[in-house]
Parts: structure tokens; C-alpha cells; sequence
């Protein structure tokens, strides 16, 4: 049950695709519980820069970024115990 080679990243938050090299080293070997989810995502914030536009605002883009972090990890969390049970 620890996440392996996660690999994690945005695009349309930052002017180009970018991958969250610092939510996978927070995640990778790792039991992806509650406060590792948690962890990620703050590690995910911290790392993105982006720009304000007329579309969205830079804290905006970070927020959403970190919420859909969030709940993908939630996501893949809860279909990984749901796999397990099944067999």
C-alpha cells in the first residue's frame, strides 16, 4: 500500500506543462494516506509559480491546482483498496 514511482504534474496552471517533482518525492514509498495527500499538495503549491491573467489570478491557479491534486490522490487512494478487496 505505498505509492511507487508516482508521477504527478498541471498544465494550464503555469505557461507550460509542469510536473510536481516535489509532490512525488513526497509521495513515492509512502503509505498515501490523509497527511501524505496533505503533504503533497502543500509541497505542489509551494512549487508552482504562475502568472495572473485575465482568466484567472496566480493564488487561484494554485488553489485549483492543489484541489485537484487533492482529489486524484483521494481518487486513486480509494480505487486501490477497492482492487484489493476484490481479489
Amino acid at each position: 500500500g505505498r505509492a511507487e514511482n508516482a508521477h504527478l504534474g498541471v498544465i494550464g496552471a503555469c505557461k507550460r506543462p509542469h510536473r510536481l517533482h516535489e509532490a512525488e518525492d513526497v509521495l513515492n514509498g509512502r503509505k498515501v494516506d490523509a497527511a501524505a495527500i496533505k503533504a503533497a499538495v502543500a509541497a505542489a503549491r509551494a512549487a508552482l509559480d504562475p502568472s495572473d491573467d485575465l482568466h484567472a489570478s496566480a493564488a487561484y491557479r494554485r488553489s485549483l491546482a492543489g484541489v485537484l491534486l487533492e482529489r486524484a490522490l483521494l481518487r486513486a487512494s480509494a480505487w486501490r483498496r477497492d482492487s484489493r478487496r476484490q481479489h
